[in-house]
């Protein structure tokens, strides 16, 4: 029966750590998307053809909707977290150690945890 919930715990583990890293490579991935958006809006010979201009209305909406896509992405990613944490939390309890869930802090300064550190991005991100 320990083995059994060591197994799980393994797994539980493996995700959580694998829903960790993808996020990380997104918010890596999101500094180049911003770049790149300045660029295009800062650069003389790209906004003032009036060929370009037209598109920036449908290349908006579409950065909008890609934007309230990946928040609505990391909610879901962020209560995925919770179920996983509070999951590790009883498997360490039964198991009688403590691991990675059971001695993880709540928070940094009392209020920035993940929901508010995804929020904060992500209303940055849409303005």
């Amino acid at each position: 029966m320990s083995e059994n919930r060591l197994d799980v715990y393994r797994e539980l583990c493996s995700s959580y750590r694998a829903i960790d890293e993808f996020r990380a490579k997104l918010l890596a991935f999101l500094p180049f998307a911003t770049g790149g958006g300045i660029f295009l809006l800062l650069n003389k010979d790209i906004v003032s053809s009036s060929d370009f201009t037209r598109f920036f209305a449908p290349i908006g909406i579409f950065g909008f909707l890609i934007t309230l896509g990946l928040f609505a992405y990391e909610i879901y990613g962020i209560k995925k977290c919770a179920a996983l944490i509070v999951a590790g939390q009883q498997i360490e309890n039964w198991l009688r150690s403590d691991g990675q869930f059971m001695s993880r802090p709540r928070e940094a300064f009392g209020f920035i945890n993940e929901p508010f550190a995804s929020g904060w991005l992500s209303s940055g991100i849409l303005i």
